[in-house]
């Protein structure tokens, strides 16, 4: 019996130091490029870590560039046109993500954004958009060789943000069922399917909607009332009380997009 698992520990052993040695090789799933490497313009933009925002200084009062995810990336003026370089660690089959937001300097501009991969002194480009405003997430997979580049590309005038680039090693995922369940915040369930002046106020949605089960009886376990007390039907499902007796404030960032047409027409 001690020689059986003698011999089961020695081979869970050598299993564990062939996966090891096989991640070690490979190297990690992902890994975000430094902030270091990034250009930051701090003399016409400030980031505030705390509230996780961007502002652009305009003279002597700034705009919070409220389409941004998080306050650390790359970010600068664009005169005419910037390069950044990237070099991707390994070398095979690379994920890249990074969101891309740039707006032109007055009406009509246009900035170009390409994005190339350089090998030797060839220069191939993977992805191109030309817009005024645009704010989008950039997903791709490339085979990169040793000593490939990445080049992000801007021409024109305007101001230009981007994320942390990320690189990911793709992994293959067994196939499965998903499930996708969409708890709109901060609106009123009769909005979705609405239309304002011919325009639909949550078109993705309704195409959600159309392709997937839709609840119309489901309800929310609370509503933002202040004057909801224990036997108000309108106080918290599981507490009975109102949110401002659970010190919960509806002075949030989706609660003020609140009837604000602009936030629903992009839904």
């Amino acid at each position: 019996m001690k020689k059986l698992f003698g011999m089961l520990a020695g081979l869970c052993l050598a299993a564990g130091a062939i996966f090891l040695q096989r991640s070690i090789s490979q190297g990690p799933l992902f890994y975000r490029e430094a902030v270091s490497a990034l250009p930051q313009e701090m003399e016409r933009f400030r980031s505030d870590p705390v509230q996780g925002r961007i502002f652009y200084k305009a003279g002597d009062s700034e705009e919070w560039l409220d389409k941004l995810p998080n306050y650390r990336g790359g970010f600068f003026s664009l005169r005419r046109i910037k390069r950044i370089h990237f070099t991707p660690r390994y070398a095979k089959t690379n994920g890249l993500y990074s969101f891309i937001y740039f707006r032109s300097r007055g009406q009509g501009g246009l900035i170009t954004f390409t994005l190339y991969r350089k090998r030797a002194n060839e220069y191939l480009a993977i992805h191109r958009l030309k817009k005024g405003l645009a704010a989008f997430p950039l997903i791709m997979e490339q085979s990169w060789g040793k000593g490939d580049e990445l080049i992000f590309e801007f021409s024109g005038q305007g101001i230009v943000y981007f994320s942390r680039p990320i690189f990911y090693r793709p992994t293959a995922l067994p196939k499965r069922e998903y499930v996708f369940l969409i708890v709109p915040d901060t609106f009123r369930g009769d909005l979705i399917g609405a239309e304002r002046r011919g325009v639909r106020l949550t078109p993705n949605i309704d195409r959600f909607k159309k392709d997937g089960v839709y609840f119309p009886n489901a309800f929310a376990q609370s509503r933002n009332r202040q004057d909801a007390g224990p036997d108000d039907p309108d106080a918290d499902l599981t507490s009975g009380r109102a949110l401002h007796h659970l010190r919960v404030s509806w002075r949030h960032g989706a609660a003020r997009a609140l009837g604000i047409f602009a936030e629903f027409r992009s839904l």
